[in-house]
This record gives structure tokens, sequence and C-alpha cells, in this order.
């Protein structure tokens, strides 16, 4: 059985916790520049931005997955979700969410081992390719996340727009899987891997849209 560190160290290596997330840490560019933060939590552009507004919650501290994050964390977590399904929802349609789960380096598809999971609106929707390929359960609450990293479990965690989740169980699938799944149904595969397709473009469009709506709003509304 794996235990929860509740105080994990900070990975030097690791491009998250040096860019952004270690104490003092300055941001180096938009795809760094917070949206949303919280004590725990920032809420940053996703490298690969080839869905405008395509977010990324990223704890500040250093766990593999969310299944590793103490449970004490996860009432802000969710508070925290609230408003980037808010904000995703205001200015372009309800967010898929999706995380690869590992319990170790290298597992689960995950291209970075510091937790972050994905926020994208659109109307696509991956749950039939992903039931139709992995043995998967629905599930109520995030704290089986938690129950499937204590076990050794690699996981991968997706939730519909309409807030259906399901946790599936796998073993080892292929780097940026989902972002391969999705660029496929969306008819843009060649833009699927954020190594060769950085999206600044698109980041661009959601940088304008999101002024926009703050012009539109009290700037309070936007902030944890």
């Amino acid at each position: 059985m794996i235990q929860i560190d509740p105080d994990p160290s900070e990975h030097p290596e690791c491009n998250y916790c040096r860019e952004f997330l270690s104490p003092g840490a300055q941001s180096s560019g938009v795809w760094n520049a917070p949206i949303l933060n919280s004590e725990n939590f920032v809420v940053v552009p996703t490298l690969g931005h080839f869905v405008p507004g395509w977010l990324l919650i990223v704890p500040r501290k250093h766990y593999v997955c969310f299944g590793a994050v103490p449970p004490k964390f996860i009432d802000e977590f969710l508070d925290v979700k609230r408003k980037v399904e808010y904000l995703l929802a205001s200015l372009y349609s309800a967010p898929i969410k999706f995380e690869h789960g590992p319990c170790s380096r290298g597992l689960a598809g995950a291209c970075i081992d510091h937790a972050h999971m994905h926020f994208v609106p659109t109307t696509i929707d991956l749950k039939p390719e992903l039931d139709s390929e992995f043995h998967h359960r629905s599930i109520q609450a995030l704290d089986e996340l938690t129950s499937e990293y204590r076990s050794g479990r690699p996981y991968f965690f997706y939730e519909t727009a309409g807030g259906l989740s399901s946790l599936y169980q796998i073993s080892v699938i292929p780097s940026q899987f989902a972002r391969m799944l999705l660029a496929r149904k969306l008819g843009m595969l060649e833009k699927y891997d954020w190594r060769k397709y950085k999206g600044e473009l698109e980041l661009r469009v959601f940088l304008k849209d999101l002024e926009r709506m703050k012009r539109w709003e009290a700037a309070g509304e936007l902030h944890a």
C-alpha cells in the first residue's frame, strides 16, 4: 500500500516546480502565467493549446497525481474546479476533464510526473472510445482516486461535460493518449503533440476572450 506524503519536497528537475510552483518562483511566460490561484492550487493554460481555453489545475506541491493529493485539500480543489468550469462554460462550453494518474513515474501515459488535471471546453466526448478500450467504473467522489493510488494502481480519470465521472483501470498507455484521441475526433491529429505544436494562436484567442470577459464581469468573480 502506497502512503500519501502530506508534505512532499520540491523536485528541482520538475518543470512545474521549477517554473512557477516553488516558493518565490516567477512565471517565465504566458504558458505559466496563472489564470486562477488558490492557496494550494494554480490554474494555467496547457502547452499544446490546440483548443482555446484548454486549462490545467496543478497542485502547488509535487504530488505525482491527484490520487496522491491529501484528502484535506479536496474541498479547495473542488472550489477551484467549479470556478474553472464556470469560466470555460461562460466563454465557450462546459469542459471535459481528465487526468493520467500514475502511481509512479512514467505510468498511465502522463508526460510529467507532477499532478495536473486537464479542462477542455469542447462538445466532443471521449467516453465512448475510452469505454470501449478500458475496463472502467463510474465514481461519485474524487476520494476514489486516492484509493486507487494507495493501492498502487495507475488510472485514467475522465469526466464528461455533463459531470459523469469514470475511473479507467490501465497499466501503460501511450503518452498523450487523450490528446491524440481528442485531436483525431476534432480532425486535427497533426496538432496533438505539445512538443511539436505549442498552440500560440489558440492561446492568444483565449487570452483575448478572457480579457473581454473580465471587462464584462466584476473582476472578483474570476479569482479564487
